[in-house]
Order: structure tokens, then sequence, then C-alpha cells
């Protein structure tokens, strides 16, 4: 099966209702709209046993809303950025392999992402030299031009390869997983801080479950994260430091807060079907 959309959105623009004092800050936020495109294909191939999916898509947005944290006055708020895009290419399958009961899964996906214009912000105790360097105002500079650059969250690399190996034994069921994930770096605010960067990382899930036939009781040994990686997946500037000299040659960043995942974590499971 081959497919093929076009598609058209918008977001209603609003107004703040935080009280802010930033200078550059407007009130209200205009609304957002976007426009792209998306083609994929669905397969199912060696007599049955292959399932492969791919599509490419790409999005342009106008006035891209988005969310900002304001240190200053400890207020949240959103602002639009003139334009960005996002493009990729996704592709997944899942594979009956010819040795019985074990089943192959894997997907990866390419996103590129980037402002294609927009004036943002600086962060607190940006310098000059860090990028702080349009729209003068009281002896330092307030702003910083982000075109070029990517979203928030957006790894321009992600996929994951999983196992899933199934056997009778005497009169129970014994079933193995395995799932290797990764994911490329990211950035993890709006204003594109270097310390809110998170690092390219890769994950190891794995579990053990025993059953009978019936799968009216089970036990399963889950592992998580068993590579004990710690991923700030938010974060963003800290209300109790808001950072010195911002838009100088000697500005001090700010402080900032992030929300990290699990490390390494266990879990035993049982369950009865009554």
């Amino acid at each position: 099966m081959v497919f093929a959309s076009y598609r058209e959105g918008f977001k209603s623009g609003g107004f703040d209702g935080s009280f802010r004092t930033t200078p550059t800050a407007p009130s209200s936020y205009e609304p957002e709209e976007v426009e792209g495109f998306e083609l994929g294909a669905k397969g199912t191939l060696l007599d049955g046993t292959l399932q492969l999916n791919a599509a490419i898509y790409s999005y342009d947005y106008d006035n891209l809303q988005l969310g900002r944290f304001e240190a200053e006055t400890n207020s949240a708020a959103i602002v639009n950025a003139a334009e960005a895009e996002i493009s990729g290419i996704e592709l997944d399958f899942v594979w009956l392999t010819p040795l019985e009961g074990l089943l192959a899964r894997a997907s990866i996906a390419y996103n590129d992402s980037e402002y294609n214009e927009f004036v943002g912000d600086c962060y607190g105790g940006q310098s000059i030299s860090n990028g702080c360097n349009l729209n003068f105002l009281n002896g330092a500079f307030i702003s910083q031009d982000l075109s070029g650059e990517p979203l928030r969250r957006a790894p321009e690399f992600v996929g994951n390869l999983g196992l899933s190996y199934e056997q009778h034994i005497g009169n129970v069921i014994l079933g193995l997983n395995l799932d290797v994930l990764y994911s490329d770096e990211f950035e993890n605010d709006n204003e594109n801080r270097p310390a809110l960067i998170q690092d390219s990382y890769s994950k190891v899930n794995a579990a053990i479950r025993l059953s009978n036939p019936a799968d009216t009781w089970y036990v399963a040994l889950i592992g998580r994260n068993l590579t004990n990686e710690y991923v700030v997946y938010s974060a963003g500037a800290a209300p109790t430091a808001p950072g010195i000299g911002t838009g100088t040659e000697v500005g001090i960043p700010q402080d900032s807060i992030g929300w990290v995942g699990f490390g390494r974590t266990f879990a035993l499971e049982l369950g009865y079907t009554f």
C-alpha cells in the first residue's frame, strides 16, 4: 500500500496571562499555521513474514508557538518563531525470522528541524560572544538570532532494535525480550543554552517471562535502562539565579534546572487471570 497526504492546520493566537517585565516580550502571541505533506508505503514481504513501512514528510510553520520560562519574573509565556521547518524519513520493520519463536523488529528515523527565521530573547547571562548581539537596549543587547538552530527536543537520529523469543518448555512458555534504543543529542530549551544540550545516549531494556500455554498466569523479571543512562528530558532556567550581564561581554550564565528520567530499574511482575 502506498499513500500520500497534504495537510494544513493552525493554532489560534492569544494573550499572556503572566506578569512580565522583559521589554521585548509581547503581551499577545500570533496564530500558528502549518502546511506540509507526507508520502509513504506499507508492505508485507517474504511470504508474509516481513512487515516493512517507510515514510517521508516535510512541514513548514509560520509563527510557531513556543513556550518560554522567564526566570526574572518566575513566569511562563508563549512567543512566536517566525518560520520553522521539519522534514525527515522514517523506516521500520517487523520480521518473523526462520528460527522458530524469534521475532526481530527495528526502526530508524531521521528528523531535520530548524528555525528558518527566529529572533528570540537571550537567556540570562548570555554574552555577546555567545550570540546575544541583537536589539541594543539600556546598555546591553537583549536578543539573539536562532535562525538555522534546531528545535527543542528534536534529535536528528533515533532508532531501536529489538528481539523477542518464545519457546515451550514442558508445561510453561519461556519468553525473552531485548530492546536497544538510541537517541542523538537534542536541545532542551527554546533559547538553546549550551549547558542544557542532552548528549546522545543508548538504553537497553530486557525481560524474562514465564507463563502457562493458556496465559492465565505469568511471572516476569523486567530490567529497564540497564546501561544506567541519566537523561534530561526537560530543562530550563532556574528562577533563583537569573544570570548576570546579559548582552555584555562579561555575562555569567544563569543556573538551570532539569527533570531527569529514571536510571537502571528492575521490576518483578506477577499476573493471574480469573
